[in-house]
C-alpha cells in the first residue's frame, strides 16, 4: 500500500504499552542514496528536541494514527548511531529541484508516495515551474526514472519525461476534421 508522505504529518503516535498518545509526527528523514524513508520525526509533549521512530518500530498505521509498541521505540538523535549523518543533513526531498539528465528544469518536488511495507519511495510528485504551471498541473515521476540526487536536485531520465510529454500532448490535442 502506498501513502503520500504529507498525509502522515500531524498523526498521533499511540503506544500499545501505555494505551495513550505519546507523540505527534512532525516530519521525516530520507536516505538519498537508496530513496528510502529512514526515520519518522516526532514531537513528544513537554520535550523541546525532536525525537525519532524507525519505520520498523511501527506496528500499524491508519488514516488518523500510528501505533508503536512503547515509548522505548522513540529514540533521541544520540541513540541512533547509524543515522547520525542523515539526522545532521536533515534531507527531506520535498522542495528539491527536479531536472532531466540533459539539464531541463521540470519543477520542484511537492510530495511523494512511499510503500508503507518497505518505506521505499515509489513516485515523486512534481509541481511545474511558473510558466508551465499555468497550462499543466503537477505530475508524478516513478522512482525507476530517478538517476541520482545531487545536493538539493533530483536528476531524472530524459526518455521518461519525453514519453510522458508525448502522451499528455496526444490527449490534449483535438482531432483534425476529416
Amino acid at each position: 500500500m502506498q501513502k503520500l508522505i504529507t498525509a502522515i504529518i500531524g498523526k498521533k503516535v499511540f503506544s500499545v504499552h501505555d494505551g495513550a498518545a505519546v507523540a505527534e509526527v512532525v516530519g521525516w528523514l530520507i536516505n538519498k542514496d537508496n530513496f528510502k524513508v529512514e526515520l519518522i520525526v516526532v514531537a513528544v509533549p513537554e520535550m523541546k528536541a525532536h525525537k525519532y521512530i524507525l519505520p520498523a518500530a511501527i506496528r500499524v498505521s491508519t488514516d488518523r494514527q500510528i501505533i508503536i509498541n512503547s515509548q522505548d521505540d522513540i529514540a533521541e538523535a544520540d541513540e541512533l548511531v547509524r543515522q547520525r549523518e542523515m539526522i545532521a543533513s536533515k534531507y527531506r526531498l520535498v522542495g528539491c529541484k527536479v531536472e532531466t539528465q540533459s539539464g531541463k528544469k521540470l519543477g520542484r518536488v511537492m510530495d511523494f508516495n512511499f510503500d508503507y511495507n518497505t518505506f521505499y519511495i515509489a513516485k515523486i510528485h512534481v509541481v511545474s515551474r511558473f510558466p508551465q504551471r499555468i497550462t499543466r498541473e503537477s505530475f508524478a515521476i516513478n522512482r525507476s526514472a530517478v538517476v541520482e540526487v545531487q545536493g538539493n536536485t533530483v536528476i531524472v531520465k530524459d526518455a521518461r519525461v519525453r514519453a510522458k510529454a508525448r502522451r499528455v500532448g496526444a490527449k490534449t490535442l483535438p482531432a483534425l476534421p476529416a
